[in-house]
């Protein structure tokens, strides 16, 4: 018989009890390439533990004073202090902290930073403004608090209880202070659309629970004052893993969550909806050009040449965004010219919700340009808009986060802001040569730059203070800039007239702090305000001219959630009306300081005063902070509004507390137990407790399993501190395969037993393939059936062996929230030993293991899914394995079918059901949904000695051992009749519906013999979609 490396048995059996990460990210998953090593130091600052590496320098001692501000602050606002000094991990750029290994999972480019509860790290990026860049460390360091008051040091408290979404995220973003004019739009635009969802409910919102939870901080604070915010806080310690938000808003408010929910609703509408009563919609100026698709995104858009198309971005396919070229006159889709999946890059770039650009169309051609995210650089991409065809794909040098693309006018440079070495300028790139000239050269943040008609400057925003303003820089100059706007608001995205007169941009000076468009007269310097919405409008693009001459422009609109393409002639009563109102409102943005302390001023005085009763809160009074002044604030504030950031301490830099990174170890987290059942109610389990180094460059887990009274472990140790990852592991394991009759009756239980210690080594490829190999020595018991003169017989095999494997891997496949919808994954690999000691001494194996799945999109909540599993073993000695049951052939009892080589294949239609079901007792869940399934496997031993019934002789083969005879005989996928004999095909139907975090599920399945079916089976069994 056959022999083979259990390891990958081991891998497909956690596969029954892993969703698609983190257990399954172990047999499959996406590579994280390490592409860069640091040598770290640390510094020591009174309640920090800095860790910074080469390149810093400069930057730590007004980092350590960010952290130092931060910690005074927060502590005098909770009026507590940390029990334990806190590590900080920097990065110098937002590319080189993505590439950090704290965090294995990819980071999206939105995440700024991120906090964890169980080493209590605090890891950033410190490429921001520095306004920017201390709000992230206060919001950060707010988690660290939260982490020591919630869950005081207890790690059971840190595994098991978790304060809701909003209430965590909401604190630390109000304390924070970090909301800006985007994030004020998404809320406002969510109140005035009467979204208002209760406390209970707002976790479950997504983005918006950030906002919401900001809001709810917000109304504590004015409505019951900074002991009642600070009494919320402290309560939720008490019911963490109860989860009972009742009490807490009882014990710290004296309100119920309903009571509570309806005094919060009252105060959001009496902030937001005056804004909507003063404003128009999108509508009113002009005609919607987009994608006309409920829930579709139409933004950024781009001119061609002629003026007859417009290309911009889109979520026409829901799942992603892509490239479209539309009408400008109806919005009717003419090509999608990035339609489908593809493997060349990860995603396309976008800076909708940063005010930024992102796509560019040639002015000489049919050339569209944009930036794609590909594993850590953002290439560009160019596209021949009217054929589809893509002309090449193009890295900028070293520059990270390339944004916003613009064709010089005679279409041979592209301009671009980019970050080389943490700082952010404006860059050309020459398309015939490939030269990288830095146009502005400078320690300002740079952005969204535009063509002058002759080629000579660039338009572009610069950030000063904590507000972008518009300026021009002559190109080859980079000295010789020009600022075109000032004042207190952010102006951005600015674009020139097709004239040269006017500068046009998006700018959220007024009133409110909308985003509404602008123009700017190069002639006079006077700026007028163009649209007075309620959600935004960004990204303006002169269009031709309308029949009357007028100026026209095609513009993005948020509203209703979702970014709209719209066009509008820049004449008519709502545009002048606009113009009015811009110039009776205030030139400054609401975030200004110096109209901030003016709200936070108010706020404090209402808290000082007993909270209104709910009667009195008459519906549409204007709370006292709800409508923000209408002054203009004064010389002296305007300017300080505008001045650079300085962090409130100053501690100066100690070169004595810098010292050399040392390796410590601690528990990076432990996963709760994830418990699964077979059809035949075999009960699965595992749990991983996982330690690390404080950098996450080293690792060890200690891994528990169990199926039925089996238990396993496995204990790895991991260095992934380099491109190519390594360790070494020790696995015990022990599994079984089922002996039974035809008639359903079981006859044993056969065991097998594998130890191992191996030295293992990945290679990733790029982000979709890898290379693993191990070398190791085994040893194996194992349980396996003879022919004993024509009789059953088991006899208990020892063995001892040294054992290599290789294996190539591959992974592109997209999830949604339900699984798997598209793309492949697969694993081929050779495991090869040979026995030195036992009883198959001398004896040597070969096996071949494949598994490939592919996923075909059908919609975006229905897909095919195919999967072939083999393992088909070359040599004598092998090690059994039992299939058959949960999903993989359905209709058979768990490991109904055992040999040393085997198959199975399915063939699914997965689609929903239902989108969520509500029970009478509160809960609610989803989705459930259905699948139709062919399943068809088989099992043998592929080199075995029996005796021939039939011929009375002794005989070598592929055999399989026949439960009714209960010796072996000859493998025969059919009889002599052409029906089934040793393979088994089943078909049918089934659901899943998700409860308490567990997918339980129903399968009804049939059994075919090659010519008819039988009667329907039925089973149940929890784990998740293959």
């Amino acid at each position: 018989m056959d022999s083979r490396h259990l390891a990958a048995a081991v891998l497909a059996a956690f596969a029954l009890l892993a969703s698609a990460t983190p257990a399954q990210a172990q047999y499959f998953g996406k590579n994280k390439v390490t592409w860069t090593d640091f040598e770290w130091k640390v510094y020591t600052s009174p309640h920090f533990d800095v860790h910074y590496y080469q390149g810093m320098e400069q930057q730590i001692e007004q980092v350590v004073d960010e952290l130092e501000s931060a910690y005074l602050d927060i502590s005098k606002i909770l009026d507590h202090e940390l029990r334990e000094r806190t590590p900080v991990i920097l990065y110098r750029t937002h590319r080189e902290f993505q590439n950090t290994n704290i965090q294995l999972q990819e980071i999206p480019d939105a995440v700024g930073g991120f906090s964890e509860p169980f080493q209590n790290r605090l890891v950033i990026p410190i490429d921001d403004p520095p306004d920017k860049r201390y709000k992230l460390i206060r919001h950060e360091l707010t988690h660290i608090f939260q982490f020591d008051i919630l869950y005081a040091g207890s790690l059971r408290r840190a595994l098991r209880g978790q304060a809701p979404l909003w209430f965590v995220e909401g604190m630390a973003s109000y304390i924070a202070d970090d909301e800006d004019s985007f994030d004020q739009m998404v809320i406002r635009d969510a109140v005035v659309n009467n979204l208002m969802p209760s406390v209970r409910e707002l976790s479950f919102y997504g983005f918006l629970a950030y906002r919401y939870g900001h809001a709810v901080f917000d109304f504590l604070e004015k409505e019951f004052g900074p002991e009642r915010f600070r009494a919320l806080v402290f309560d939720f310690r008490q019911v963490l893993l109860a989860q009972n938000l009742d009490k807490v808003f009882r014990d710290a408010l004296g309100l119920s969550v309903e009571a509570f929910d309806r005094r919060f609703a009252r105060y959001l509408r009496r902030r937001y909806l005056p804004v909507l009563t003063s404003t128009r919609s999108p509508d009113e100026y002009g005609k919607e050009i987009g994608v006309p698709k409920r829930g579709v995104f139409t933004m950024s858009p781009t001119l061609s040449p002629s003026g007859e198309l417009v290309a911009a971005l889109s979520s026409v396919s829901r799942l992603e965004l892509d490239v479209v070229v539309l009408s400008p006159h109806d919005g009717e889709v003419i090509r999608n010219i990035t339609r489908g999946f593809t493997n060349d890059w990860e995603r396309i770039v976008s800076g909708a919700f940063e005010g930024k650009r992102d796509l560019s169309w040639s002015p000489e051609d049919d050339r569209i340009a944009f930036f794609v995210r590909k594993e850590h650089y953002t290439p560009l991409v160019i596209y021949d808009a009217l054929r589809g065809r893509r002309i090449g794909i193009y890295r900028m040098g070293e520059i990270a986060s390339c944004m916003s693309p613009a064709f010089s006018p005679d279409g041979r440079k592209i301009a671009f802001s980019g970050n080389l070495d943490g700082v952010w300028d404006i860059f050309t790139w020459d398309v015939e040569t490939g030269e990288i000239v830095n146009v502005t050269s400078d320690r300002y943040v740079d952005s969204n730059p535009w063509w002058s008609a002759d080629g000579k400057q660039l338009l572009y925003n610069r950030r000063i203070g904590q507000f972008e303003k518009v300026f021009a820089v002559e190109v080859g100059a980079p000295e010789r800039k020009t600022q075109l706007t000032a004042g207190p608001a952010s102006d951005l995205e600015p674009v020139l007239s097709r004239d040269g007169r006017f500068v046009y941009f998006t700018s959220d000076r007024g009133r409110w702090g909308v985003f509404n468009l602008h123009r700017l007269d190069l002639q006079s310097g006077r700026i007028e305000r163009l649209t007075n919405l309620s959600g935004g409008a960004f990204s303006p693009v002169e269009l031709p001219p309308a029949e009357d001459g007028a100026p026209q422009l095609a513009f993005t609109a948020f509203s209703a959630g979702t970014f709209r393409l719209f066009k509008f002639k820049v004449a008519g009563e709502a545009v002048e009306e606009a113009i009015r109102i811009g110039a009776s409102e205030p030139s400054s943005s609401p975030l200004a300081p110096s109209r901030r302390r003016q709200r936070i001023q108010a706020i404090r005085e209402v808290s000082a005063l007993a909270p209104l009763p709910p009667e009195t809160a008459a519906p549409g009074q204007p709370a006292p902070s709800g409508e923000p002044e209408t002054g203009q604030p004064g010389q002296a504030e305007a300017d300080t509004d505008l001045a650079p950031f300085e962090p409130p301490l100053r501690l100066g830099f100690d070169p004595n507390r810098v010292a050399d990174y040392r390796r410590k170890w601690d528990i990076e987290f432990a996963t709760p137990v994830v418990v699964g059942l077979a059809n035949d109610g075999t009960v699965l389990a595992n749990t991983t407790l996982v330690f690390s180094d404080l950098l996450g460059d080293y690792r060890a887990a200690v891994q528990f399993s169990s199926f039925d009274t089996f238990t396993n472990i496995s204990l790895t140790y991991l260095n992934l501190k380099r491109r190519l990852d390594w360790g070494a592991r020790f696995t015990d394991f022990r599994d079984y395969y089922l002996f039974a009759t035809s008639d359903g009756a079981i006859v044993s239980e056969e065991a097998t037993r594998f130890t191992s210690v191996a030295a293992f080594a990945t290679y990733p490829l790029n982000r979709y393939f890898r290379l693993e190999g191990s070398l190791g020595f085994g040893q194996r018991r194992q349980s396996v059936p003879i022919d004993a003169g024509g009789g059953l017989a088991f006899r208990t095999f020892s063995d001892d062996f040294p054992v290599a494997s290789l294996d190539f891997v591959g992974d592109t496949v997209r999830y949604q929230s339900f699984g798997p919808l598209h793309g492949y994954q697969f694993r081929i690999g050779l495991s090869g030993y040979t026995f030195v000691s036992g009883d198959n001494d001398g004896e040597s194996v070969l096996s071949y293991n494949v598994d490939l799945r592919g996923y075909q999109k059908l919609t975006t909540r229905s897909l095919l899914a195919a999967r072939l599993v083999a393992r088909i073993s070359d040599g004598r000695g092998g090690t059994v394995w039992g299939i058959g049951g949960i999903n993989q052939i359905r209709g058979l009892r768990f490991r109904e079918l055992f040999g040393d080589s085997f198959y199975y294949a399915n063939f699914e239609f997965r689609f929903p059901l239902f989108n969520m079901i509500q029970w009478g007792f509160g809960m609610n869940t989803g989705p459930v949904r259905a699948f139709a399934f062919v399943d068809i496997g088989s099992a043998w031993f592929n080199d075995v000695e029996f005796f021939d019934l039939q011929t009375g002789t002794i005989q070598r083969g592929k055999v399989v051992f026949d439960p009714d005879l209960r010796a072996f005989r000859r493998y025969d996928a059919k009889d002599d009749q052409g029906f089934l004999r040793d393979v088994v095909a089943t078909a049918g139907l089934g659901f899943r519906l998700p409860m308490f975090g567990l997918p339980l599920t129903w399968s009804f399945s049939v059994r075919y013999d090659g010519n008819d079916f039988g009667p329907w089976h039925s089973d149940f069994y929890i784990v998740h979609d293959w």
